[in-house]
């Protein structure tokens, strides 16, 4: 979602899982873009790297980064216009 506001923004998004570098790139073109960008970083090393054999993350981190990514998916919706209620669940 963070890459579809760039687009919907006019922006070239290159290939990147670096969820600190979209946000900071929304921000600079979005002055009504603001989200805690050490939040959106923890999500990257999880979310990449659970993919993978050997990485495991507890389940408590789980949740907590279930959490946050649940606040951000309306806000990155409100962003593009379009009303989380209608949508998410």
């Amino acid at each position: 979602m963070l890459k579809a506001n760039l687009i919907h923004l006019g922006q070239m998004v290159r290939k990147t899982h670096d969820l600190s570098e979209l946000p900071a790139a929304l921000a600079r073109i979005s002055q009504s873009w603001q989200w805690d960008s050490d939040e959106l970083a923890q999500l990257t090393d999880p979310g990449v790297l659970n993919r993978y054999p050997g990485f495991n993350t507890s389940e408590e981190e789980m949740l907590e980064l279930m959490t946050l990514a649940d606040l951000l998916r309306p806000a990155l919706l409100q962003h593009l216009g379009i009303d989380p209620q209608a949508i998410l669940p």
